[in-house]
């Protein structure tokens, strides 16, 4: 049975919504953090340069706009 990352996570409530002030959608940011994390990534730092040094990457599963 394969599970998808996003589908699990897909009923979390984002808090920032509500306040109207985020720049990224949740789900972008949960498989972020997921990635870099499975990738060696130990601080929000590391985390924030994974995702600039694999942007092309991150963009064949969801958009990464902003």
């Amino acid at each position: 049975m394969s599970v998808k990352i996003l589908e699990i996570f897909s009923g979390l409530q984002d808090p920032r919504r509500k306040a109207g002030n985020y720049t990224y959608p949740l789900n972008e940011l949960i498989f972020l953090t997921i990635s870099g994390v499975l990738c060696g990534c130990e601080d929000w730092q590391n985390i924030s340069e994974f995702g600039k040094s694999q942007l092309s990457w991150l963009r064949k599963y969801l958009p990464y706009e902003n």
